[in-house]
This record gives structure tokens, sequence and C-alpha cells, in this order.
């Protein structure tokens, strides 16, 4: 104890109080008492780890400072990648972040011994060891710094690859990685880039937003890949690739770009999946007070980056292997969960219950990376700063703040490894030798980091001597890790034979089976019985390997792929990435695949209640039905409705029109295609429809029974049932009820649906207005009734939020462009004048439950406060934890300060239709736009005629809706609405500068 009194005694005098990662803690209480730094030997002490395992320092300040990346060289040296300069350079400031080596000259497990290597860098984010060097991605870019002459000290840069996103220095290419196929994969950081390749600089450039980036160190060629990695980047012992971002600890790649490539035509809203419980659904618990960004996302990932896998094999505990690691720097802890496959995917959960693997109480404590090093210890990598927050995410006021830099001048690496003595786990002496063969033996090694390393050193040396031996490796190791990497190693240095590939296809291990299916890819156009042995595993027992199968047959013809697709979709129909695969793979089959899926279960449902096809697996292959581009493909496949059972039928319609819906069109124009070469499947629509009407009339059924069948009856546009659903409006039913009939007339196309919307309009509650404007919104000609109701008086322009009126002024149709930008366009004015004019605001008494029905009014369609609203715009959660006067400020001028995650884009295609959105997801083929209505439309690039941006999704003008006093019940609604409850039974209070009123 004593001891430990002295190590805390070293905690350094500072300021008297302290803002800490959040953004506005001020708001909670008008200072914070933050822990003091605590030097490197009193950190350890603050540690708390599972039983089982023990911390060690590695490297401190004066000798590392703001480490954020390491690498271990052949030598056991430690290289260190130093970023300096966060969070932003100074202006005329030059770049000081460097790269280290460090030495463990005395063998007593500290690396106590630097000296530079490259210094004068500008915000580097990662590195790889190659060659004589490292290349390292910095600021827009990605070089190779050769030490050609061996003097430890960089030769010189050789800039690689240029156009990477700089607008945030938190948001930048990171994490080079070099995966067993002999590419160095790269976390492209969110903002993606336009990159021009200079070691090939006849290359066109290279687009890869939405996506992450791959170069081959020995060619210099360059691709963009699946996937969108924040800050980290991970693989497992047979290639599957992991990142992560600030919500998402653990993103597993699904589907790489390669297949993509091959049916441009299908844009997939997702290609990644979440292996580990993300956003709202993660839970973290640390020991310091972790002060978040957001109220909502307190005991939640905020700031997930590093994550790191360990493969087994080394210093940590036998148990360990496939767990993966991630840290939390604002929460001051690094997390672990334990990876197991599950169906197709790889599923991740928590481990320790409701504790963490390593936490802190101290708040400088800020690991921001992880790895696992030659011994097979995990490294940490703890950046120790006072404040980690980017100033970007801070409000004005607290961007100068005296502690922004606290920490600099300060940073530590430490190892953690298993209590209990294990055997030693030394660098061969081999893995410096330039003999291929002695290399290739230690790719038998148990441990993930000497097989990385030898693979990584035999591509270097590029020796084609080494291939019989990879050869024998490959078929012969007892070790699956030691097959793949064996193989991956002759694919990259070309010695791969169909037979190698076709000895994996019928491998005791599922990851080699689904290796040998990628190895067969570049063979099977001209091997036919390559090609039969690889679909054989259309049947296999692994899931994962199905998954590949369907993947794979996209090398073979359409035609000859149908069979095996067929056979995996009927044995894999719940597995959601199964199903996805095959409606990719299905191409411009992926109709006669349906349809054969349906006749061959259809008769053994009759009379029964199942579907035919899995729900999951129609909801996949009608997008790649209507991807094609031909309607009449839909149309055929409707006309089973007659032959299916009821609930099948059901199914099938209301997937082909969320299919067609996200692709612009909808259900109905198909159908009359169906009118016209199938009676009898248009008399079993009309039964349907019929039945659900029936259904929705009967007051005396369940509300959800009543809602679902509305469902069905927004595809009927008979005349008939738009006016039973008009006067089932009329008759006042319960508001879920009227919401429903309301969406169920989206299909009608008469005058008389609108104007009596209209007609109710003034007298419905807010959520039902939100309802009728969703649509009037969805025909031209009701959209101008609408505005002309409003320029009339007959409802007031006001009701009219201000997202939908971005909308209509942004409108494709120019006729209505020019009746909204009459009405509504004039009324905007100077945001500095508007703003000026709200300050009064700050000083009213706010009350929260109008500031409630004005949030559900105004902000609800985009933004989710608790459990009211949508998620479509930026979480506004945190809105407890800044000042009035910030939220004001937010909310009149929203182009103030921009996500670029949330910029609002206007689509127009050749065909003259218009959208408008945030980019949900991008591919090389086209992009998804989610509107501010949350619903998605697909967009081919081919079909793009023009794509704009620049606004924020959130509209200017709101302050058209809110006088002062409704802007006051606004902030104390944003500012108090965690608290509601308790303050019902209080006096009026003051948070803030708002007051606040019960």
């Amino acid at each position: 104890m004593e001891q430990q009194r002295r190590l805390f005694a070293q905690r350094r005098p500072r300021h008297g109080w302290r803002w800490f990662a959040a953004l506005a803690v001020l708001l909670l209480s008008d200072q914070v008492d933050a822990s003091e730094p605590l030097a490197p030997e009193a950190a350890l002490v603050d540690f708390r780890l599972p039983d089982g395992y023990q911390i060690e320092l590695v490297a401190a300040e004066p000798e590392v400072v703001d480490p954020v990346a390491v690498a271990f060289d052949p030598q056991g040296r430690l290289w260190v990648v130093e970023m300096r300069d966060y969070p932003l350079l100074p202006e005329g400031g030059k770049p000081s972040s460097c790269i280290k080596i460090f030495e463990d000259k005395d063998h007593d497990g500290r690396f106590e011994s630097a000296r530079v290597f490259a210094d004068g860098l500008l915000f580097p984010t990662g590195l790889q060891l190659w060659g004589s060097g490292a290349f390292v991605t910095l600021a827009g870019e990605i070089a190779y710094f050769p030490d050609d002459d061996g003097d430890g000290r960089a030769d010189k840069k050789e800039t690689w690859y240029q156009g990477f996103a700089e607008l945030n220095e938190q948001l930048r290419a990171n994490h080079p990685t070099l995966a067993a196929d002999g590419w160095i994969y790269v976390a492209g950081g969110l903002r993606g880039g336009q990159i021009k390749n200079l070691r090939l600089p006849d290359a066109p450039s290279l687009s890869i937003n939405g996506r992450d980036f791959a170069f081959n160190p020995r060619t210099g060629e360059c691709r963009a890949v699946s996937g969108n990695g924040q800050f980290g980047l991970t693989l497992d012992d047979f290639g599957r690739r992991f990142t992560c971002s600030n919500r998402n600890p653990l993103i597993e790649v699904m589907i790489e770009q390669r297949y993509l490539d091959r049916n441009p035509k299908l844009v997939l809203s997702r290609i990644v999946q979440d292996a580990a419980a993300a956003g709202a659904d993660s839970r973290i618990f640390p020991r310091s007070r972790a002060i978040t960004t957001s109220a909502q996302h307190s005991g939640q990932f905020t700031a997930a980056c590093g994550v790191e896998l360990n493969r087994g094999g080394g210093a940590l505990p036998d148990a360990a292997a496939n767990d993966a690691f991630v840290c939390e720097p604002t929460a001051n802890l690094v997390h672990r969960e334990r990876v197991t496959s599950d169906g197709s995917t790889m599923r991740a959960r928590p481990i320790d219950d409701k504790s963490e693997f390593l936490t802190a109480t101290d708040e400088w404590f800020r690991p921001v990376n992880l790895s696992i090093g030659p011994d097979g210890a995990l490294y940490v990598v703890d950046m120790y700063r006072a404040v980690i927050e980017h100033p970007e995410w801070m409000p004005p006021e607290l961007r100068n703040r005296p502690d922004m830099h606290d920490g600099r001048d300060r940073g530590r690496i430490y190892r953690i490894r298993a209590a209990a003595p294990r055997a030693g786990n030394a660098i061969p002496e081999p893995l410096t030798s330039s003999v291929a063969d002695e290399l290739a033996s230690l790719l038998e090694s148990p441990n993930p980091w000497i097989r990385d390393t030898a693979a990584r050193r035999l591509l270097e040396l590029n020796d084609a001597s080494v291939l019989p031996t990879l050869s024998t490796l490959a078929r012969g190791s007892y070790s699956p890790a030691t097959r793949y990497v064996a193989m991956q190693t002759l694919v990259a240095m070309g010695g791969m034979t169909p037979a190698i590939a076709a000895q994996a296809l019928a491998d005791s291990s599922p990851e080699i089976r689904s290796l040998g299916l990628t190895l067969c890819e570049p063979f099977l156009e001209h091997s036919p019985e390559l090609a039969r042995q690889a679909m054989e595993l259309a049947s296999d027992d692994d899931a994962r390997v199905r998954f590949q199968t369907a993947l794979t047959s996209m090398f073979l013809p359409a035609a000859e792929a149908l069979q095996p697709l067929k056979q995996i979709a009927a044995a894999s129909g719940d597995d959601l990435w199964i199903c996805r695969a095959v409606a990719l793979a299905s191409r411009e089959l992926a109709s006669p695949l349906l349809l054969a899926l349906l006749d061959q279960a259809s008769p053994q449902l009759a009379g029964q209640d199942d579907v035919a096809v899995s729900p999951t697996l129609l909801r996949e292959l009608l997008p790649a039905i209507v991807a094609s581009g031909n309607v009449e493909q839909v149309a055929v496949v409707l006309e089973r409705v007659d032959r299916v059972n009821s609930p099948t039928a059901r199914m099938l319609l209301e997937a082909a029109n969320d299919a067609l819906q996200l692709h612009g069109t909808s259900l109905p124009a198909a159908l009359a295609l169906v009118a016209e070469q199938n009676k009898s499947a248009v008399e079993a629509s009309l039964r349907l429809f019929d039945e659900a009407l029936s259904e929705f009339s009967t007051t005396t059924s369940d509300a959800s029974e009543r809602i679902a069948a509305a469902k069905l009856l927004r595809f009927d546009s008979r005349p008939t049932t738009g006016a039973a659903l008009l006067e089932i409006l009329q008759a006042s039913p319960p508001p879920e009820i009227q919401t429903a009939a309301i969406a169920a007339l989206q299909s009608q196309a008469t005058p008389a649906v609108a104007e009596a919307i209209l007609s109710l309009f003034p007298e419905q509650l807010p959520a039902i207005r939100r309802a009728s404007l969703d649509l009037l919104c969805t025909q031209p000609a009701w959209t101008s009734q609408l505005l002309t109701a409003a320029a009339d008086g007959a409802i007031e322009a006001a009701d009219i939020d201000p997202a939908r009126r971005l909308q209509l002024m942004q409108h494709a149709d120019a006729d209505i462009r020019r009746q909204a930008e009459q009405l509504f366009a004039a009324q905007l004015k100077s945001r500095e004048e508007v703003i000026s004019r709200y300050q009064a605001a700050l000083e009213l008494t706010g009350d929260p439950g109008r500031g409630r029905e004005a949030f559900a009014v105004n902000c609800a369609s985009c933004h989710r406060v608790g459990d009211q609203g949508t998620a479509i715009g930026p979480d506004i959660g945190d809105s407890s934890m800044k000042t009035s006067a910030q939220l004001l400020t937010d909310i009149l001028d929203p182009n103030r300060a921009v996500d670029a995650n949330f910029v609002n884009y206007v689509a127009l295609t050749y065909d003259g239709v218009g959208h408008s959105g945030i980019i949900s997801s991008e591919t090389s083929s086209g992009i998804v736009l989610l509107g501010a209505d949350g619903k998605q439309v697909a967009i081919l690039r081919e079909d793009l005629e023009s794509l704009t941006s620049g606004k924020s999704l959130m509209p200017e003008g709101l302050e058209q809706q809110l006088d002062l006093q409704k802007m006051a019940d606004l902030l104390a609604f944003l500012k108090t609405w965690r608290h509601a409850a308790e303050l019902q039974a209080e006096r009026p209070a003051k948070i803030g500068s708002a007051a606040i009123t019960p």
C-alpha cells in the first residue's frame, strides 16, 4: 500500500478544473474536477484486468509521445508511429510527427533505446513494414520510406498514392495491413477519396468513396475494396477482414468488390455486417466517468477503434484464441469479445460480465490501437491525452479550452500477457534469412505473427525456387492455417495450379474449402471438371462454404450457375447473407431462379400457412429481378400469386413492391402488365385485396391485424378501395388506423383523394398530418394540390415541415419547384439576423411538454430523441449536454457545421426522375439514397444525369414554424427529455441559460 500511495502521489498538480473527452461537460456543472495525469508506474497500479492476465510497461514518455500505431520487425525492434500534430497543425506550423524504432537492448521487456526513422511527417496514421523500410499512411497519401543502407534512418520518401480525403484528422486512411494474398489493405477512414496511382501514372484515377483501398507492394497495382473502416483493420487466420467505426466495434466484410463488379446493375444496400453488437445495442462498463458527447450513448461504444483479433499461439491464455479486442478511448478501456462462426457470418459476444478486459479510473488513459507482437502478447497503444475529442465536433466556445493539448508530451505502450509463465516465443533466426526454404518452414509455426512475417519475407524475396516447398505445405500441412497461408503465397507468387485448387475443394477444413473456391475462379472458364467439383459444394454442410459457392458461381455463365444457386437457396433460405449472395450471383436469371423455387415448394404447402420461399430470400431476389431493368420479369413472377398459398402471395406482393420502390417505381405498374397476360393471376390478386379490405374494415379486429391488412391495400389501385378507405377515415378511427388508411391510399390516382385528405388535414393530429403530407408528396398532381391549398390558405403553410419544404423546392418537376419557391423561399432570411433575433428565446421560460409537441411536428421526421422520431439525421440525443445557445444555433443555422455523413444529395436520372437524401450506401456501380421520409432508393451510376450536394439534410427556416415561445419550449424539451418525469414535480428551474418549467 505504501508503494501505491507513493505512485499516486506522483499526480502532477495542474489546472484546478479540466474538461475531458465529452464536448460540453460544463452543462452538467459549472466546473468538473478531473483526474490529473499519472506517472507510468502509477498507471500500472490503476489498471484492472481479468484473472489470469498481467500488464507491463513497454515504453513511455519522454521516449515515446502521442503513439498511434506500432509494428515489430524480424529483428524484434518496435516501430512506433507518433502523431504529434494531433488534433490540428498550428497555422504556419511545420509537421512534427515521426516514426521511431525502439530496441530492448538489455532484454528486460522495456524498449528503452529509440532512434528516429523518419520525421517531419504530416498526420501519419499507420505503417506496414516492407523490404528495407515501411509503407506509411499519411495525410492524403501513402508513401514508402526505404532504408537501403541499413542505418536505421529512411533514405527518402516515395509517394505511391495520393488523393485520400483530408477533411478531418480522425477520418483518414489508416492501418495498412499485408494480407496473405500479397496485397496491403488500408481502411479508408470513412471519407474515401479519388486516388491517383503515382507508381503507374497511366492508370486512371480510382474512387474509393464508401470503400476501403488495397495495393500490391510488388507491382504497384491498386484497387477499391469492399468495406469502409474508420480507424482499424484486422484479419483472421483465413483472410476474413474486419474493420470498425465509432459506434461499430467489429464489422465483417462479407462481399468483396470483385463479385459486385460482375453484377453491376444490382446495388446492394449493405455488403458488410456487424459481427458485434453496435450502436445502441452495444454495452461497455467503464470504471472512469466516461463522459460521452451524447447522453443517449452513455454505456455504449462512441469511439471504437484499433480492433485486433488474437489468433492464438502466443503469450495470451489459450482460451483467448479467437478473441477480438477493441479500444474505447473516451471510456478509458479495452473491450473484448469471443468470435465464433454463426452460419455464413462470424458473430462476437462479450466475455466479461458487466465488466471490461482492461479498465482504468485514469481519464488520461487513451488506448487508440492494439497489436499482437512476436511473443503473441497484446500491445496497447496509449496516446495518453487529457482531451481526445477532435475540436471539429466541439461547440465553438470549447475549441480553445486550456487543456486541449495537455498530454502532447506523453504516451505509453503496454504489453498484456498471461499471468502464468508460458513457453517463450523468441523470434527464430531464419526470419532474417534470405534462404527461401528456411522462411517457408516457418509457415508451420503455431505463432501467427511468425507465419505472417515469414510469408512477407517470402514475398519480398520473390524467389521462385520455394514454390515446390509451398506446394508441399499447401497439400500436406497438418494445420489449416498453414495450408491457407501457403496457398495464398503460391497465388501471390504465381505458383497456383488447378490441381492444388481442386485439392483444396476436398479439404477437411471448411475454411480451406472456401479458399479453394476462390482459388478456382481464374480457372473455371476453361476447366469444366474443376467447375463441376466447385459447384458440388452447393450442398456442403458448412454455411460459409455454400455462401462462397454462390459467389464463386459468378465466374461461370449464369445458366450454369442456376442449378447450384437453386440448391443453395433451398437449403439456406433463412440466412441473410447466403440469400444476398444467391441474389447477386443470379444475375439475369434471378427471375427463373425464383420461379423454380416457388414452383418446387408451392405444391407441398397447399392449404398451409407456411410461405413457399423464405421472406428473406424473396426480399433479396426481387431487387435482383428489378435491377435487370425489365419490369416484365417482375410481372412474370407475380403471375404466381394464383399458384401459391395466401401467405406466400401476400409476401410476394409486399416484397415486389419494396423492390420496385427501391428502384423508383411501384407495384401497380407491374400488376398492370400481369393483367395483360394472366387473368387468373389478376383475379387472385384482387381476391387478396378484397380479403385485406374486409380485415381492415372490421372494427372488432385487433389493431395489429388491421394494420397488416392495410399494408397490402397500398397496392390496390381500384377507386372502390380508395373510396372505402376514405370512408373509414371520415369515421375518425384510432390514430394508428388513420395512419394506416392514409398510407394505403398511395396507389390511388384521382384528385378526389387529395381533396379529401386536405379537407381532413386541419383537424388531424401531428402524427396523422405527417402521414397525410407523406401521401400528398408521392404524386406530382397531389403535391401541386397541396401547395395550392397552402397558398390559398386552406391549410397553413407553416404545417409543411422544413425538411419537406427543402424537398419541394428541389423537386424534379419544374412547376412544383416554382410553386414551392414562391410559397417558401421569400420567407427565408439571413441566418445571422435570425439567430440574433431568437436570442430572446433563451431568456423565456420553456415548457418541455409543449416542446415535445414542437419536436414531433418539426423534427421527428429526421431525428430521434428517446422513443420519439426517426433516426435519419445525426443523433441529437446529446442535446442535454449542449448549451441552449449552441442548440439554438444548430437549429437555426444547420449548415454552419455539417457532418459529411448527413449532407443532402439531389440525384436526377436521365429519365427525369429526381430523388434526394443522404448516401446510405455506395459501390462502384451505384448509390443508395435514404430520404427524409425514411425510404431508400437505389440508383445505378449509369442512370445518373447529375448528383449535387452541399447542404445539410436539415433545411433552414425552422423559425417559420416556431415563434420565440415555441423555440423556448423546444429547447426546454431537448435539454430535459431524459428527466421529464422528475421535472413534473419540480418548480421552474434554469438549465443552461433557458428557463424550464414543469
